[in-house]
């Protein structure tokens, strides 16, 4: 396995780490998702970092001031009632050019993964989970 190396100029070269819910339950009033939140790591600075929640009502798309940058992380809250319930692709990337408009394909690092948001019945009166 070859290391991660940190470029000269200390824009990031690799998604390190991330940390996401497999699956969450939908909010029982709304049977939407409850809020939850998505944090990732790099090795460097990401000049243009977004993720993008892919559902069968559309795509979700959290950049700009939804992401929160500490030291070393990013997050992002996931408002409750955003996704609807079913499998759901996340998609987080970054550009590592600081003008991501005149970036090409190479520019860009991305991570792929996925989020269930199972349904959450009540059945008298106790919680019963609901796998789709």
């Amino acid at each position: 396995m070859k290391p991660i190396r940190l470029r000269k100029d200390g824009i990031f070269s690799a998604i390190t780490h991330v940390d996401s819910p497999r699956s969450v339950t939908t909010d029982p009033e709304s049977g939407r998702s409850e809020s939850f939140r998505i944090k990732f790591k790099s090795n460097g600075d990401i000049p243009f970092p977004q993720v993008i929640i892919r559902s069968h009502d559309g795509e979700h798309i959290f950049k700009g001031e939804s992401i929160k940058k500490t030291d070393d992380s990013f997050t992002v809250s996931v408002p409750k009632n955003e996704l609807p319930p079913g499998n759901h692709q996340i998609q987080i990337e970054g550009c590592r050019k600081k003008d991501w408009l005149n970036s090409g394909g190479n520019d860009w690092i991305k991570w792929f993964g996925e989020i269930s948001v199972e349904v959450l019945q009540t059945v008298s009166g106790k919680k019963k989970l609901n796998r789709l």
